[in-house]
């Protein structure tokens, strides 16, 4: 195992410190290959810190994200997808929107990933980057999923209550009916015939 500690010098700042006598040692044809990966994942971090801000930055051009700040996490940042008018929005809500829609970017892209802002709510996480990455491009596929997701959700509602209100109507249409048969029994003639015709069930 390779051990690789960040330290900060006066001189340097932060730095990756390797240390071979404290570790494994690498064998002299394995030496460049590990320095070709390392050069390639201080890349993609650097491409990742320089990103930030313009990510950042196009995250308030858009009314539907909320830049969150994900404590601990390394990546180019986390958002919220808010859609217009669910700013009163239970949180509840919000957070199994947020997560539906991690999990429909994640069918295309790997690179995203669900994680909880400082206030404890669900946010979408974005991952490391490179510098040909287009932080807009991003953006908008969130965008894209987000009302899909959204869209989804509605449909789901509105086929609720759909099923609410026929079964309300049932019951309602089953006590009118009961109400009759009621009313039929208390008229002394026909209330006779209805007897024999549909006896009332016996006490329990």
């Amino acid at each position: 195992m390779i051990s690789i500690e960040v330290c900060e010098t006066e001189a340097h700042g932060v730095v990756l410190r390797y240390c071979p006598l404290e570790g494994s040692l690498l064998e002299e044809d394995r030496v460049e290959a590990w320095a070709s990966v390392l050069e390639g994942q201080l890349h993609v971090l650097h491409a990742t810190v320089a990103l930030r801000e313009p990510f950042q930055q196009s995250v308030k051009e858009h009314p539907c994200l909320t830049l969150v700040h994900v404590p601990g996490w390394a990546g180019l940042g986390g958002v919220r997808y808010i859609p217009p008018g669910w700013d009163e929005a239970p949180q509840e809500e919000l957070n199994n929107l947020n997560k539906q829609l991690v999990e429909t970017l994640r069918a295309t892209d790997g690179a995203f990933s669900c994680g909880d802002g400082e206030d404890g709510m669900a946010c979408v996480r974005f991952g490391m980057v490179t510098a040909d990455t287009d932080v807009e491009e991003l953006l908008d596929l969130v965008i894209s999923a987000g009302k899909d997701v959204e869209n989804n959700s509605k449909a789901l509602v509105d086929m609720t209550e759909v099923v609410k209100k026929g079964i309300t109507a049932a019951q309602e249409e089953l006590a009118r009916e009961a109400w009759q048969e009621g009313l039929l029994r208390r008229v002394p003639v026909v209330g006779r015939v209805v007897s024999w015709w549909a006896p009332p069930a016996p006490p329990a």
